[in-house]
């Protein structure tokens, strides 16, 4: 059974290189009456930002509050609570954020997490759903579909005044259920019929997409680094990034001495230079959302090493989740998840179930952005993306 639990963070910043959780909300969607809220204070060594503070109606004084408990305790209490209900699957709006940052905190404190950073993202769910009513994306930029649009456009209305964890959770997990399954989740919204409402015009003008698959020496991007870097245009594929990299001499690895021994490579180019390489490029291309297979896992490892070496990145955490898309449109037509759900919808199993036959080579990331695009356009729109694939038609059920 896929147990989905919807959770939500708030912290005093948008950089979790630096920035600190001070309150976690959650919900299980099996059971809606098990639920988690706490606060905590910040550590001494987090920074804040003013309009993090505004966004929650905090000051420095409540995040740094000696009566609250720690960020370290309030972790492992959620972690705690999350076995407890025996949570395996999260549901966030835009999880490349709250995942990155429990990931990282968890890292810090020698915590082991006990779900998987691929998740349920709802700005992702939400543009597919949009895509399949008006055949466009919502939004321009990296703005689009935002919670606010996402309440929105499920026929309901945005009351908050100042976010908080487990009324955004509890948000979050009523869109999902109005948008993958159709119907009420919680009591507390019941009075909104289900249904879709029109957004307000705002095409996809200014959107540019560009799908980014990175290679790592680890799961751990606080601790392992970034050896390779792959990314395709989805609006011209013939524009392509793909350059390698030495790791840096603080980097972890999984593997054994000869793999060490092969990501210190001093021929190659650093690391710092991989990443300001790959930002000059996707600022060239004119880059404002990726689109990955999973986001949580490619775009916190940038943003971590761009802040490791004081590099502006042109990253934004809001990005479009293969994963998400193939489990909501699998759901459609089976009336379920696929498996357990965020560890059963592969790379490979996404693939397949766009109708692709690949044999995939080892390590080559500009082939997996290559099948993401097409597996994307052909879940989203219903339609092949290369002439390369057109020999493999779509299945009957993506048409």
């Amino acid at each position: 059974m896929v147990r989905i639990i919807a959770l939500d963070i708030e912290t005093s910043g948008l950089d979790f290189t630096r920035c600190g959780i001070w309150q976690i909300g959650a919900i299980d969607m099996g059971n809606p009456s098990n639920r988690f809220l706490q606060d905590s204070r910040i550590d001494p060594d987090d920074d804040t930002e003013i309009e993090a503070m505004k966004v929650t109606g905090t000051n420095e004084e409540m995040l740094r509050d000696p009566q609250k408990q720690s960020q370290h305790s309030l972790l492992s209490n959620f972690f705690q609570w999350y076995r407890g209900v025996g949570g395996h699957n999260n549901l966030c709006h835009n999880p490349q954020f709250d995942i990155s940052y429990l990931w990282h905190k968890a890292s810090k404190y020698n915590l082991e997490v006990p779900f998987h950073y691929r998740s349920f993202d709802l700005h992702s769910i939400g543009q597919m759903r949009h895509v399949q009513l008006t055949n466009d994306l919502f939004g321009k930029g990296n703005k689009g579909m935002s919670l606010t649009d996402i309440i929105n456009f499920c026929n309901m209305e945005d009351t908050r005044k100042e976010h908080n964890g487990l009324e955004d959770s509890m948000l979050a997990g009523e869109c999902f259920s109005r948008l993958v399954r159709g119907e009420n989740f919680l009591s507390e919204y019941a009075h909104y019929p289900c249904g879709t409402a029109s957004l307000p015009s705002a095409s996809q003008n200014g959107m540019k997409l560009m799908v980014v698959h990175i290679k790592a020496t680890g799961n751990d991007f606080s601790k392992n680094g970034i050896w390779q870097i792959g990314a395709v245009d989805l609006e011209n594929p013939e524009n392509q990034f793909h350059e390698i990299c030495r790791i840096d001499k603080d980097d972890e690895v999984c593997g054994d001495a000869s793999t060490q021994k092969y990501f210190s490579n001093p021929q190659l180019q650093s690391q710092q230079e991989l990443l300001e390489n790959f930002f000059a490029w996707y600022r060239s291309m004119g880059g404002t959302n990726c689109v990955s297979e999973n986001p949580a896992f490619d775009t916190g490892f940038i943003l971590t090493k761009a802040r490791k070496y004081n590099l502006a990145s042109p990253i934004h955490y809001r990005a479009f989740d293969m994963h998400s898309i193939a489990q909501t449109k699998y759901y459609q037509l089976n009336q379920q998840f696929l498996g357990n759900g965020t560890s059963d919808m592969s790379f490979n199993k996404i693939v397949a179930f766009s109708g692709l036959s690949v044999e995939r080579e080892e390590n080559n990331t500009i082939q997996d952005c290559i099948l993401t695009g097409e597996s994307f356009h052909r879940m989203m729109y219903g339609k092949p993306w290369l002439e390369d694939f057109a020999h493999q038609p779509l299945p009957h059920y993506l048409v």
